[in-house]
């Protein structure tokens, strides 16, 4: 492992200060900073929805870089103009993939493994894992960052006995040191004027002083954690020579927009006149054209004497190539140009003869604009099935066997899998990192999260099939669950609801008219059954607050789920026979 320079600034005390850029020198891997915020600039380009082409310069002018290398410079300048931004690709990764790829947080199967070295700590640190919210930070703030800035890193650090979770952008990374296996050993960056430096046994923070890169220590502090406690938000890196750059859940699929981006500018620069002019390449040396100059006629692509049949030469003693035939144009077909005819002979009264194939001026068919104008919807399909698949329900549902649905949804399947794998890998870290900061890494036992595999890819139409047809309770609450989960998978809160409306609810696998008329159910059940929603209204009057917050907040953090459904459901009874329930924690 390289040597750590850093650790070297742990001898100065708070106060002095220190040339740290001296100090780090070749080791700040800064081919490989640069190259990871080039990368993720031009991605940003085709992610977020720009309004102006300056708000993502770099990676317009790398994309730009690449088409002017192909074309000639008059017709790069005609049809730049009509780039439009937003990029095409901007909705397509925002509006068909991106909500598509949230469903990892509506897994069915998500589970939390927090284990310290006793029960007390157990709870407290559940409890605490939920007070600093760290599943709002990655929803939040990783999540997004996933598309935009996707070589970013979490660190965790400490303030006040208090460990606290941010996400530092590539740009502000001054210099770094990564393993192989994409562990990083120290971490150097920028806040304003304020520069952070981690190691696996300290951080420090320094503040710069002057322009001449001074900084004066101004904290100092251990931890034991054993490793840095910093983690980059992407999974893997582009290759292992190259840890620093990460790959983005996009970066096979750039080719693809960068076609997008041209397929629409091609298009736009058409179809505003339902056609455009176009060039027919000039032929060279296509025999006698007859051109005349003055004097003077090609014979054969060469300057003759009409008279004499003598060749004209020039004044280096070399014979004269017919301008015509010989010219060898910048043009090229397909492109809209201005063309100034010359004016040629002794007296200048005789146009330029334009040869036939030079120079034609057509209207672009109807069939090429309509082509034109479909191929960039074509590609954003091309991406969104290879991202997301298709969905289910696209089309004649009655046509469409199981093996068919598994075939579209199989990409969706595979591509939320892998994001659940590393979201799952950075949430551990991040707790691991947090409890081990608040109460030591020789009191975390474990401290894993795992977001699960079951993301409830049917649509609701099959679900309630499913149910419905479903021949025992267990199947029926499972695709009841399933049900909630995906109807509401933008919107927790309303799935917790319903899911505890769904499992308080007394044999909720028959319909009132079963239970009413049913024999074996005592008939406290059947008022309870029947009185379901007014009972749950009632309940919320009296406590002042939501079924969701009395069951989240209300009882014991110890407390099963099975043991609050029964005390729940046993003020249900209660209230049903107009007996009052206080509004006070359950003991």
């Amino acid at each position: 492992m390289e040597e750590n320079p850093i650790s070297k600034v742990e001898e100065l005390s708070v106060g002095q200060s220190i040339a740290l850029e001296t100090l780090i020198g070749p080791h700040g891997n800064s081919d490989q900073l640069t190259k990871a915020v080039k990368n993720e600039k031009y991605l940003q380009m085709f992610a977020i929805a720009h309004t102006e082409k300056e708000d993502c310069e770099v990676g317009f002018r790398e994309l730009t870089a690449k088409w002017k290398a192909w074309m000639t410079e008059r017709n790069f300048e005609k049809m730049i103009p009509f780039l439009r931004f937003p990029l095409k690709t901007a909705s397509l990764i925002d509006n068909d993939i991106r909500p598509e790829l949230e469903k990892v947080f509506a897994s069915g199967d998500s589970n939390e493994d927090i284990r310290m070295i006793s029960l007390e700590q157990t709870n407290s640190a559940k409890n605490y894992l939920t007070n600093i919210d760290v599943t709002g930070f990655i929803r939040g703030t990783v999540w997004p960052a996933l598309f935009f800035q996707h070589n970013s890193i979490v660190v965790t650090d400490i303030a006040n006995n208090d460990p606290y979770n941010l996400l530092i952008t590539i740009e502000s990374v001054r210099a770094i040191n990564v393993d192989e296996n994409s562990n990083i050993h120290w971490l150097w960056f920028e806040m304003g004027k304020r520069h952070f430096v981690y190691t696996s046994e300290s951080y420090n923070v320094f503040l710069q002083i002057d322009d001449k890169d001074n900084y004066q220590k101004i904290i100092s502090g251990q931890h034991d954690l054993g490793k840095c406690p910093a983690h980059f938000i992407s999974d893997q890196p582009i290759s292992k020579d190259r840890p620093i750059v990460r790959k983005s859940i996009f970066g096979n699929h750039l080719a693809d927009f960068e076609r997008i981006a041209w397929c629409s500018m091609y298009s736009d620069f058409h179809l505003p006149n339902g056609g455009g002019p176009i060039i027919t390449k000039y032929k060279r040396n296509n025999g006698f054209c007859s051109t005349q100059f003055g004097q003077h006629k090609c014979q054969h692509g060469i300057m003759v004497d009409h008279k004499t049949n003598i060749a004209q030469t020039c004044s280096q003693g070399k014979t004269v190539r017919c301008p015509n035939c010989n010219s060898a144009p910048d043009i090229q077909a397909g492109a809209v140009v201005e063309f100034k005819v010359p004016e040629y002979g002794l007296q200048k009264d005789k146009l330029f003869d334009l040869n036939e194939n030079f120079l034609k001026y057509v209207h672009a068919p109807v069939e090429l604009t309509q082509y034109l104008e479909s191929l960039a919807p074509k590609y954003c399909e091309k991406v969104r099935k290879s991202v997301v698949g298709t969905e289910p329900n696209s089309g004649n549902e009655q046509a469409m066997n199981e093996l068919q649905n598994k075939k579209q949804l199989f990409p969706l399947e595979n591509s939320l899998n892998t994001l659940s794998e590393s979201l799952s890998k950075l949430r551990s870290n991040i707790q691991w990192t947090v409890l081990a900061l608040k109460w030591g890494a020789d009191n975390v036992i474990s401290a894993k999260w795992d977001y699960g595999t079951q993301f409830y890819l049917q649509s609701d139409t099959e679900i309630k099939s499913e149910r419905d047809s479903s021949k025992n309770p267990v199947d029926h609450s499972i695709a009841q669950s399933k049900l909630i989960a995906t109807r509401n998978r933008n919107n927790p809160n309303q799935a917790l609801r319903e899911s505890l409306l769904y499992n308080l609810l007394p044999f909720n696998h028959l319909s009132d008219e079963q239970v009413e008329s049913s024999n074996i159910i005592s008939e406290q059940d059947k008022k309870v059954r029947l009185n379901y929603n007014w009972l749950i209204l009632e309940m919320e009057n009296q406590l002042g607050t939501s079924l969701e917050d009395f069951f989240s907040n209300y009882f014991p953090d110890d407390l099963g789920h099975g043991k609050r459904y029964d005390q729940f459901k046993n003020y249900l009874y209660q209230l049903s026979v107009k007996q009052t329930i206080k509004k006070q924690q359950i003991k």
